[in-house]
């Protein structure tokens, strides 16, 4: 790989994570094209990340009958700990070292609270894609199944071991146990087949 060509993945990829962490729900990310999540100005989310099922991220809604799919959720932090909260103990010289040593997992929720709910934890640490500063997400975690034509829904949690803060001056933290991160409807569509 060209040197330029590794160096601007990794800010895309950068880019990404961080994104991933901070962009409100219901904002207008990208759009699905077939099987990839397309940002807006042509990032290829399905390349950045290496995954090839459909990815469900914020205005990236579609995923086609039959497909598997993941879910892209982040976590941002700062590079050291500007802020450590009363009470707070990290595990690590920085929040990213601090995350990595409480981290036990994802659990993703599909159509929650109806008699089509499925419960996925994904509990392989080694699987989470840790990006060039101080982000992360869960989007390499694990796949979910196929899902019925239709309307759905996810909610997508970190699992934490013991309480993990960001770093930021007004950062957040998430406390031991299942934290919600991020939540979407999609749409699964006939084949085209």
């Amino acid at each position: 790989m060209h040197k330029g060509h590794g160096l601007r993945r990794a800010t895309v990829l950068a880019l990404a994570l961080l994104i991933t962490a901070v962009v409100p729900a219901g904002t207008s990310a990208g759009n699905s094209e077939g099987n990839h999540c397309i940002f807006p100005g042509g990032t290829d989310f399905n390349e950045v990340w290496g995954v090839s099922e459909a990815i469900v991220w914020f205005n990236c809604t579609t995923v086609g009958a039959g497909q598997d799919w993941r879910v892209g959720q982040g976590w941002g932090m700062e590079a050291t700990f500007k802020k450590v909260p009363k009470g707070f103990v990290p595990a690590g010289a920085t929040p990213l070292d601090d995350f990595l040593a409480k981290f036990v997992g994802v659990k993703y929720v599909v159509d929650p609270g109806t008699a089509r709910e499925r419960v996925y934890r994904f509990t392989d640490v080694s699987r989470l894609l840790v990006g060039p500063g101080a982000a992360v997400n869960g989007v390499t975690m694990g796949t979910m199944n196929a899902l019925s034509v239709g309307s759905h829904a996810v909610e997508a949690y970190w699992t934490m071991s013991a309480t993990h803060c960001d770093g930021f001056v007004k950062g957040g933290c998430l406390p031991a146990g299942d934290s919600l991160a991020f939540a979407s409807t999609f749409e699964v569509t006939p084949s085209n087949n």
